[in-house]
């Protein structure tokens, strides 16, 4: 069989998307890895998975729970909960798949707000519910966290689920599946140079590199600017780069 046979295409794709998903997905586990209660502070690869789904269906799902599962289980030792918890991040890229497909016009959901805005709707009461009820449920079932703190538990597995679905989904639609068109340097400069400066600020408030006698002020503000001046001098390329930063 030719290595460029579609059955080779396609597990190329799903060995790619596996390394992909192992590789954002650490990015979730940075700020300290998993806490005592297997939560976590973002989960970027709910995004990715959206974003594969819909770029190349659902059939690329074994590779979202292998990587799901390859991702929290180095981190938490436990195979029942990784793969349980990995089930419903699965199912939570299948659902808003589904739904952005039928109701924000999929892959183009993106380029308009109203679309933006029913796909922020979808994943919040619909795919990010589902996987932070799982995900609770198998964290009691492994020990992790009390019956009386699940809610807590649900309530960080969504917020986890839903920042990476926002941040990393258009992120990965608006540089990957659309066309770049023609570069040019200013533009390619300014936006550099906004990504430097958002990148440097963030660094200094998000990780205390500011004197204690100011941190206690709402310093997160001070990343606004630079998130504004990428929505009204660059496109949505830079906009959705911005925020992921």
């Amino acid at each position: 069989m030719a290595l460029s046979s579609p059955t080779h295409r396609r597990l190329f794709g799903q060995l790619a998307l596996l390394a992909g998903y192992l590789a954002i997905g650490s990015l979730g586990l940075v700020p300290g890895g998993l806490r005592p209660d297997f939560t976590v502070v973002t989960w970027p690869g709910s995004g990715l998975a959206l974003a594969a789904m819909l770029g190349f269906g659902r059939a690329v799902w074994p590779a979202v729970f292998a990587g799901a599962a390859g991702t929290l289980y180095i981190d938490s030792a436990n195979v029942g909960w990784s793969f349980v918890t990995a089930a419903g991040l699965t199912m939570e890229a299948g659902l808003a798949s589904l739904l952005v497909e039928r109701f924000a016009r999929g892959m183009q959901a993106f380029q308009r707000p109203d679309t933006i805005l029913k796909v922020v709707v979808i994943v919040a009461l619909a795919a990010a519910p589902l996987s932070a009820s799982i995900a609770a449920v198998a964290t009691v079932a492994a020990g992790a966290a009390a019956w009386s703190g699940i809610g807590l538990v649900w309530m960080s597995w969504w917020l986890a689920s839903l920042s990476g679905a926002v941040l990393v989904t258009p992120l990965v639609l608006l540089w990957v599946a659309n066309p770049l068109g023609r570069l040019r340097i200013l533009p390619l400069v300014e936006a550099v140079v906004i990504l430097t400066a958002l990148t440097a600020v963030s660094l200094a408030v998000f990780a205390g590199r500011f004197p204690s006698d100011v941190q206690n002020y709402p310093l997160e503000f001070l990343c606004v600017p630079f998130l504004l001046w990428a929505a009204f001098r660059q496109g949505r390329r830079t906009v959705a780069l911005a925020a992921a930063t």
